[in-house]
């Protein structure tokens, strides 16, 4: 009996390490899913600066007074500020610091 006692509270151990395992794996998964999150976000926004920093030059004629149009590589490296759009990297260091 007395075993069997120490079998069924081994299981028990065992399994609330397991549940301890699964809680933490989770808690890592959302803490990796915002950063996607994040960094999408901020992706989008990069691509709608771009796009919006192209268009006035796309209407425009390719040459005025004889200058040419500066190509969309050009004007593409504007930069962008991670904070302006509400990115913060040190949820990435923190990640990487976990890995």
């Amino acid at each position: 009996m007395e075993e069997l006692r120490t079998k069924v509270a081994s299981q028990l151990a065992e399994l609330g390490n397991k549940t301890n395992a699964i809680s933490h794996l989770k808690l890592e998964l959302a803490e990796k899913t915002a950063a996607i999150f994040a960094l999408e976000v901020w992706d989008r926004a990069l691509k709608d600066q771009r796009h919006a920093t192209e268009e006035p030059v796309s209407s425009k004629p390719q040459t005025v007074h004889g200058m040419e149009r500066p190509s969309s590589r050009a004007i593409g490296n504007q930069r962008v500020r991670p904070r302006e759009l509400g990115f913060d990297a040190r949820v990435l260091i923190d990640q990487q610091a976990k890995w």
